[in-house]
């Protein structure tokens, strides 16, 4: 038995000596997996806490959004229309004082704006008064359409449907709001104006803006603050002039052709391409939904109809999908989920001020964040 035990007391000094680290390890299970735990809980803490932060900043964000839309909208809407115009006040202030070249674009702007939009209106006015004729035709072909579905129909529904009453289409509450449009275009004006107003002001302020931002900043930090800023002018810039160009270039086809095919309130609904196009997606849809429910009830042949909303639907789909992809070479470089959200959430904030502002507002967005090493990730998901 003595043998036997000093064998077993020999043999374990031998597995003590050849695997010192694994016993060790051993004997350290215990505080090691407690460690681990406590990191665990510790990281799920921090994360619970900054998704509370980040829920509750958000939740901050959108009532403030919300109370000061009447100051934030106008002055957004103003600086939008500083990149709009900044490239032909740029070239223009060359040979002259940038006071001078900014009243000649104003002036010009203006005349324009009042010009189309007396047009607008004014056929806006021709369609308030023939409301009733389209009511009744409008109602015509929902009989027409009734009667053709109701042979498919089984017998006993058919005749459920002939007791009813004959189809009738409400558009007084159309007519009523195209008769009150006049009302309307003067609150527009006022509010214009106070965009316009902006406008001067920020002008005004662009030039001596860097200088502010050197003098305000150590030169470092105020180097990479413009740099942010040049890339976001840039890109803002490459944005609206891209829209403004593909909107004419639909907007215009689309008016000539109502006016060719007789369409009632051509210059409105031009109009109403040029601005709804801003819209993405959205846009589109509205511009050539309202002209073609125009034609159906005022054109008496429904071959004239269908070739109305053929050639329309052909202009919008080139300038969709031929012209606009190759201008904009994907300058906003934004995923199309990202967009529908963007334009949900600032159509639920400022409606449909917010989705004209909405895409400018994510591409500012996602270059601020691609400039911070922490915010990168969040930028490339926002990326197409």
């Amino acid at each position: 038995m003595g043998a036997v035990f000093a064998l077993m007391t020999r043999m374990k000094t031998i597995r003590d000596r050849e695997f010192p680290v694994d016993h060790q390890d051993g004997a350290a299970d215990g505080p090691r997996r407690g460690d681990e735990l406590s990191s665990t809980s510790s990281g799920d803490g921090q994360f619970l806490r900054r998704l509370t932060i980040g829920l509750v900043g958000a939740a901050a964000a959108f009532y403030l959004l919300r109370a000061l839309g009447e100051f934030l909208r106008p002055v957004l809407v103003a600086v939008l229309l500083v990149y709009a115009i900044w490239p032909l006040h740029a070239w223009l202030k060359r040979g002259m004082r940038p006071g001078l070249s900014l009243l000649i674009i104003g002036s010009g702007l203006g005349l324009v704006s009042l010009l189309i939009g007396w047009l607008a209106f004014a056929n806006a006015g021709d369609i308030g008064k023939d409301v009733p004729k389209y009511e009744a035709r409008a109602g015509r072909l929902a009989g027409q359409l009734r009667d053709r579905v109701e042979t498919y129909l089984p017998q006993s529904v058919r005749e459920r449907i002939g007791h009813t009453d004959p189809v009738r289409i409400p558009l007084e509450r159309m007519g009523q709001s195209l008769q009150n449009l006049f009302g309307v275009f003067s609150g527009f004006v006022a509010w214009a104006g106070l965009v316009g107003l902006y406008v001067v002001f920020i002008v005004l302020e662009a030039d001596r803006f860097p200088g502010a931002i050197r003098r305000a900043f150590p030169a470092d930090r105020a180097a990479r603050i413009l740099e942010v800023m040049g890339s976001i002018n840039e890109a803002v810039i490459e944005y609206l002039s891209v829209k403004v160009k593909v909107n004419l270039l639909v907007a215009i086809p689309a008016g000539l052709l109502m006016l060719a095919f007789g369409v009632p309130g051509a210059v409105l609904w031009a109009v109403l391409t040029f601005l709804a196009r801003f819209i993405p997606y959205l846009g589109g849809i509205i511009a050539f939904a309202l002209p073609v429910a125009t034609a159906v009830v005022q054109f008496e042949s429904p071959v004239r109809a269908g070739l109305f909303a053929a050639a329309l639907l052909a202009i919008h789909l080139v300038g969709e999908y031929a012209i606009e992809p190759v201008m904009t070479g994907k300058a906003v470089g934004l995923s199309p989920l990202v967009v529908l959200l963007a334009l949900a959430f600032w159509e639920l904030t400022w409606g449909i001020v917010g989705m004209i502002l909405a895409i400018p507002l994510t591409v500012i967005l996602k270059i601020a964040l691609e400039r911070l090493d922490r915010t990168r990730p969040l930028a490339r998901l926002l990326a197409e």
